[in-house]
């Protein structure tokens, strides 16, 4: 095998990586920041702007950007915005720091019916806790403007992981990652040894089906997700003011967020999927081949499906930005 056919090999492999690793998607996090950046008080923006003006995260195009459909650069990111650009940060950034890949969801799962302690799913840190920690160095007056820079960004992205349900949820599936499903025809494809499925359950609530609602198209990138965030905007006008005068609380938004998990993204699947006890899985292989499992119930998500759980996935889109907005608000008062 010659070096190119490995380089390509290997870049399908890391692609198909991150192709299931994103909450919402590149677009959905887009959206979430876009709807934040319009609701921030004048005080916030400007100190947003100041933070995220050339705050030195990506160094010689480091870590590698995934989410760029448009020109790389850094000196002027993006036509939708500073906050949108920065708002996959934190994923590429996982592939620099593996050990903030805990920080992006809290795997709590569907078959608990009970509010769960923050401490019994989340040893190795979770999104609850890595939020508040990040916004508590944002807040302060004694960190540095870069580490303060850092902190936004992954504020930014994990208030948008903390309202995809399927961060907040899991059944020995890594958060439906392990659940092959087949998406208007396109059926399910094994690879890595029978380790992953393209598509599966948790990438097509990160991805296809946002982006699908929202007739969000590659080639019209930026306007089909500027036109869709002024529809939500639109749609949600009348909650909008009730989310934004109700106190921050990162875990009752969690909660909520597994609810919707349990209720729609996984009830909603044409074939029942039992809740079962919780074991530990490191990958779709374990658990008894989970993956195969799955694969057996043969998922079929259509335009059933999809009208169903839209009503969810168009409200947490824009709860995660009102939210956004109001915890950026009030930390950056001063």
């Amino acid at each position: 095998m010659n070096r190119c056919v490995r380089i390509l090999l290997l870049l399908s492999w890391v692609l198909s990586l991150k192709g299931a690793s994103f909450a919402w998607g590149c677009s959905g996090h887009e959206i979430v920041a876009i709807i934040a950046e319009r609701q921030l008080s004048d005080v916030a923006a400007q100190k947003v702007e100041a933070l995220l003006k050339n705050p030195g995260l990506y160094v010689n195009k480091k870590p590698f950007r995934f989410c760029s459909p448009r020109t790389y650069n850094l000196t002027d990111p993006s036509e939708l915005g500073l906050m949108a650009f920065y708002a996959t940060w934190a994923d590429d950034y996982r592939d620099k720091d593996p050990t903030t890949a805990p920080w992006h969801f809290w795997d709590v799962p569907i078959s608990l019916t009970t509010d769960p302690d923050l401490p019994q799913f989340c040893d190795q840190g979770c999104v609850v806790k890595a939020l508040q920690d990040q916004i508590n160095i944002l807040g302060s007056s004694t960190a540095t403007k870069k580490a303060r820079a850092k902190a936004l960004a992954f504020i930014i992205h994990f208030v948008g992981d903390l309202h995809q349900p399927l961060h907040i949820a899991n059944n020995n599936d890594r958060g439906g990652n392990c659940v092959p499903v087949t998406f208007f025809g396109t059926e399910p494809q094994i690879s890595g040894g029978g380790t992953k499925s393209t598509p599966n359950l948790h990438a097509i609530w990160d991805t296809n089906i946002p982006e699908k609602i929202g007739n969000i198209r590659r080639n019209t990138h930026d306007d089909d997700l500027t036109q869709y965030v002024d529809t939500l905007m639109s749609n949600f006008e009348s909650d909008i003011p009730v989310w934004r005068s109700q106190p921050i609380n990162l875990r009752a938004w969690a909660i909520e967020s597994h609810g919707h998990a349990v209720a729609e993204a996984y009830g909603a699947l044409p074939t029942r999927i039992d809740a079962e006890d919780p074991v530990t899985v490191n990958q779709c292989t374990d658990d008894d081949d989970v993956l195969q499992r799955m694969l057996d119930l043969d998922e079929t998500v259509s335009q059933k499906y999809v009208d169903t759980v839209r009503p969810v996935i168009e409200g947490q889109l824009a709860r995660a930005g009102t939210r956004l907005a109001v915890i950026l608000n009030q930390t950056l008062h001063n």
